[in-house]
């Protein structure tokens, strides 16, 4: 489960997605990342039905903590 989730622009401009992420079975191995732009093709209107295009993974690390724990994820 995500929660906190926010987006920070960093010193060069770009944005950084960061949140809280807690897997109690630890059995998700990496999040996916998408994104939809209104404008482009299948969202030439803001009502419209949206198209995602995954454009990363996030690998979720168990290394140095236990099954159930809270961790702080980011994409840049």
């Amino acid at each position: 489960m995500a929660q906190n989730m926010k987006a920070v622009l960093s010193e060069d401009g770009s944005n950084i997605l960061k949140w809280d992420f807690y897997d109690k079975d630890a059995r998700i191995s990496y999040i996916d990342i998408e994104k939809s732009e209104v404008g482009s093709a299948g969202n030439e209107c803001k009502d419209c039905p949206r198209t995602f295009e995954r454009i990363a993974q996030v690998p979720v690390k168990r290394i140095g903590r236990k099954i159930g724990e809270s961790n702080i994820l980011s994409f840049y």
